[in-house]
């Protein structure tokens, strides 16, 4: 596995890269099975262990997309906020990090209150 890989939006993912990912499946802050890749969640593991000791909370909010995700995401967006704003705040297909596995978002937990993107 690759772990340097460049991707963004003049750089899409390549389709060999997807030959080597190695997947986990967790739950999310909202009780969704996702995936990530194997590495990345276990160095998350300990990073939310540590924060745990100085009293900061984190949880996975997502993590790995498929192409399809990506598109679905694009949908609900464009539905949602207009085609300007996903344009915008929202990776084309095969050109978000999330596609590595590599990338997560994270919850932050502050006095129980959940901090996230949800809409």
């Amino acid at each position: 596995m690759d772990y340097l890989v460049l991707v963004n939006n003049s750089i899409a993912v390549d389709d060999a890269y997807f030959d080597d990912l190695s997947l986990v499946n967790c739950t999310n802050i909202l009780d969704e099975s996702i995936l990530i890749e194997e590495k990345t969640y276990n160095e998350y593991l300990k990073l939310r262990g540590f924060l745990k000791t100085k009293n900061i909370f984190i949880e996975l909010d997502s993590g790995y997309r498929s192409l399809e995700q990506q598109q679905e995401i694009i949908n609900e967006f464009t539905r949602k906020k207009g085609k300007e704003y996903t344009k915008k705040y929202v990776a084309p297909i095969s050109k978000s990090e999330h596609h590595t596995g590599l990338a997560l978002d994270i919850a932050l937990i502050v006095n129980g209150i959940k901090y996230y993107e949800n809409d």
